[in-house]
């Protein structure tokens, strides 16, 4: 012991702080706290560690909390090939599947209130549970009644609509080159019909032809 408060020690010797049989060069059994004011004040968590400044891994001059230089491992048993980390509410992270913007063509059914209704193209896009859609006529026109319109649309296929506390999630918007121009006030609304299917529905809409287009977001139950 050194009368500058240092300990020195041989290159092959080992310390041991809460053990007798110290394996490397320090070992630490129980809670430890390193920083001028969490040492002496602050009770790390039973078998941790407790950091006031700043940590690296693999550098000796970090600017955050925690930096990093090499590769980094986070395997929680939700880590897979392609997937993204995400973190909830609350700041906890999990990893989540990314699906590319892909494109599909849905199923029209149950036509109530239209003259006809045409074919529309849908885009879709999924981070994680959550499933973004914007579908669209494109040049062509449904024919709307006057008054109340409504259709069934089929989700993206192995994307089924998710219960969410009891209540099936699925919020959007339905709208039609009546809106547009001016010729009638109201947006349509995009709801839950069940597990593949949403439901568009206008009322108050324009008579006539008019292009149409839809975007609504939903939690999927698919893995």
């Amino acid at each position: 012991y050194s009368n500058t408060g240092a300990v020195i020690m041989k290159p092959t010797a080992r310390m041991g702080l809460g053990t007798t049989s110290p394996q490397n060069i320090l070992d630490v059994e129980g809670g430890a706290a390193i920083g001028a004011t969490y040492s002496g004040t602050n009770t790390a968590p039973a078998n941790g560690l407790i950091v006031e400044g700043n940590v690296g891994i693999g550098l000796n001059n970090p600017t955050s909390k925690l930096e990093v230089v090499g590769a980094v491992r986070i395997a929680d048993g939700t880590q897979g090939a392609g997937k993204v980390l995400t973190s909830n509410a609350t700041g906890n992270a999990t990893w989540s599947t990314v699906v590319s913007s892909g494109t599909y063509t849905p199923t029209l059914s149950g036509a109530s209130g239209f003259t006809s209704v045409v074919a529309m193209t849908c885009e879709y896009s999924r981070v994680g549970a959550l499933v973004t859609v914007l579908c669209t006529t494109g040049s062509s026109a449904h024919i709307f009644a006057a008054g109340t319109n409504t259709v069934n649309l089929s989700v993206p296929a192995a994307l089924p609509v998710a219960t969410v506390s009891f209540l099936p999630g699925v919020n959007g918007t339905f709208a039609s080159d009546h809106y547009r121009n001016g010729t009638q006030t109201s947006l349509g609304l995009v709801s839950y019909n069940n597990a593949t299917v949403v439901n568009l529905k206008m009322n108050g809409s324009a008579a006539g032809a008019a292009s149409a287009y839809c975007d609504f977001t939903y939690k999927t139950s698919a893995p």
